[in-house]
């Protein structure tokens, strides 16, 4: 019916930013002289145009261009306008000409005066308005160039400007029917078929007695050439009834972020592979008659968790394995990951220990980020710098061992640092030397001499690189190791002397997390091991194992001078005291003075004179 057509009431809000932008991405601008003729036709009127927009400083370059057009469309539109903000970065300023909140207070100050809002913009900050408008009996079209359109207003009623640029532009003539059907389809079928007449259109959650929802079995979860979850191919799950009205209505598949799964994973990693058994055990002990999988599975019985015996269930069982292995002791991860991953694992653990599934408020005792490997131009690697290292290129010339190494070694553990081939090549360097030390034990000696000063270099380094490993300082664990082959190589060069093969396995075996293959392959074929050198006990570093060692002694606080002490006799107070006596600077300060002596083994000695 034309009369009825004539009392729809068109109310148009121009967003200035929307058209700035949709004009720099397609080249072209919307005449508004066109597209106010184009509403205005037979079945709807167009009460008022409202343009808004953020006005430059009169020194901004773009300020008379502004004014120029703005004098251009005021006989077309109602002009509304704001200063633009000018926000001052590290990279220059920054102009910003929000004006989301104007359209939004203008469309609801002037809701009375029209039933169709259109508004000329495709940002997602008009979705609140649009599900108030259509809260209240209005409806609402959003007209946006196509790269605009935001995913949330996809979900309205919307039209590209690309798709009637022809029926505006370039004088070729539109038929009023062809107008007619593309807004008759707009406005009235696309919503009829979404809910009953009269209904507000939006989205509707399904009744919590019909939770949980059953998922449909797939073959395939891969993700979908459009991104699109794979249950939004599945016709007989996406097609449903609406829970509103009992129309036609179809399910929003994308209900869950992809990093939910991680908000809780660990606390399965506690019971992993063990499901099947335990959910037995479960049925046993709670006597459960359905299975367990069935009620997790859409069964309408549901009960609450409170007062079910699965909650009963989860204590006897599952509670036990996870206070066994959880809070997890140490979390290693990028710092990306500090807002989602971490944060909500936080609210999850925090929500499960309220229900009383859980004996801890924190997932994480102990956090500790890993640095970004830039690439050698000191940027992020990225395929369209072409700077992408491919660690199967390295692998293939230097080896895993190589690549693993200099990896651990390139810098602290938490720090950003760029990719070097040139240090790489050191790490190649430094295991060819490893190789090449431990050749020597594959010839026939008939007598090995074991350097002592040798030995206590390599339980100092033991000692290191456990306490690095301890504290994530692989690059100082690898740096010691290094400083320690260099006395190895001149010992044996200079004095023919090395490490007997017990004591050259332990520096194989502290190497061995670092280079795992290497060393697998000298344990076998040069010390004849039958068992893995990764299933071996890691070496203990021999404390205070030299000959003498060097005391302060001081007399009163100051350090008055230094002697030798054998090693055997540090725990004998009166031997030390003796031995400080005979050193003639010390003497001096304490003949014929009565004196006390505190003296921390093996460390310092010191006279305090009464």
């Amino acid at each position: 019916d034309n009369n009825s057509f004539k009392k729809i009431k068109v109310g148009v809000f121009i967003d200035d930013s929307n058209l700035f932008y949709g004009a720099k991405k397609s080249g072209w601008r919307i005449d508004l002289k066109k597209l106010k003729k184009y509403f205005e036709n037979e079945f709807c009127h167009v009460i008022f145009m409202k343009y808004f927009v953020a006005l430059p400083e009169e020194k901004d370059s773009a300020y008379k261009k502004s004014l120029s057009y703005l004098d251009k469309i005021k006989n077309i539109v109602e002009i509304n306008t704001k200063p633009l903000k000018y926000i001052p970065t590290e990279k220059g300023i920054i102009k910003k000409g929000n004006v989301d909140v104007e359209i939004t207070i203008s469309a609801l100050d002037t809701k009375d005066q029209y039933d169709v809002a259109i508004i000329l913009s495709g940002d997602s900050d008009f979705f609140s308005l649009r599900e108030k408008l259509l809260s209240i009996g209005k409806k609402v079209m959003f007209l946006a160039y196509k790269k605009n359109l935001s995913f949330e207003l996809k979900s309205g009623k919307y039209l590209f400007i690309e798709k009637i640029r022809e029926q505006i532009e370039l004088n070729k003539k539109t038929t009023p029917q062809l107008r007619r059907g593309l807004l008759l389809k707009l406005l009235y079928k696309k919503e009829s078929y979404l809910s009953r007449e009269n209904e507000m259109v939006g989205w509707f959650p399904i009744p919590e007695e019909e939770l949980p929802l059953k998922l449909p079995y797939v073959k395939s979860y891969e993700p979908t050439e459009t991104g699109e979850s794979p249950l939004s191919k599945i016709p007989q799950f996406v097609n449903t009834k609406c829970p509103n009205c009992g129309g036609l209505a179809k399910r929003e598949t994308d209900t869950m972020p992809n990093w939910a799964g991680s908000c809780w994973y660990f606390l399965a990693f506690s019971f992993w592979k063990k499901e099947k058994n335990y959910q037995n055990a479960i049925t046993a002990k709670a006597g459960i008659q359905e299975n367990i999988d069935s009620r997790f599975h859409g069964n309408d019985n549901n009960v609450s968790l409170e007062n079910s015996k699965l909650f009963r269930a989860w204590n006897l069982d599952f509670r036990n394995l996870i206070d066994e292995w959880l809070p997890v002791d140490w979390y290693l991860g990028g710092a990306e990951h500090a807002v989602l991953h971490l944060l909500y694992s936080r609210f999850w653990v925090k929500a499960l220990y309220d229900l009383g599934l859980l004996s801890f408020k924190e997932p994480f005792l102990r956090l500790r980020n890993v640095g970004m490997v830039l690439a050698e131009d000191h940027r992020k690697m990225s395929k369209s710098f072409g700077n992408v290292i491919n660690p199967d290129d390295v692998v293939a010339e230097y080896g895993a061992d190589t690549l693993r190494l200099y990896e651990m070694f390139m810098a602290p553990f938490n720090q950003e640092i760029a990719w070097s081939t040139s240090a790489l090549q050191g790490c190649y360097r430094f295991l060819k030397r490893v190789w090449e030390v431990y050749e020597k034990y594959n010839k026939k000696h008939k007598t090995i001499i074991e350097d002592k000063k040798l030995l206590i270099k390599l339980n100092k380094t033991i000692k290191k690189v456990t306490e690095d490993i301890k504290q994530l300082k692989f690059n100082t664990a690898i740096a010691a190791m290094m400083e320690f082959l260099n006395a190895w190589e001149k010992t044996w060069n200079l004095e023919r002397r090395t490490l007997s093969i017990a004591n050259a396995k332990k520096f194989l075996q502290i190497l061995a997390p670092f280079a795992p293959f290497i060393t697998e392959e000298i344990w076998r074929n040069v010390f004849h091991e039958k068992n893995s050198i990764h299933i071996s006990s890691w070496p203990r570093g021999e404390e205070n194992i030299e000959e003498e060692i060097i005391l302060p002694i001081q007399v009163n606080g100051k350090v008055r001078g230094t002697i030798k002490m054998k090693h055997e006799i540090l725990n004998m107070q009166h031997e030390v005291e003796k031995k400080a006596l005979e050193n003639e600077k010390i003497r001096k300060y304490l003949e014929g003075k009565q004196y006390k002596i505190i003296y921390v083994k093996g460390k310092i000695v010191n006279f305090v004179v009464l």
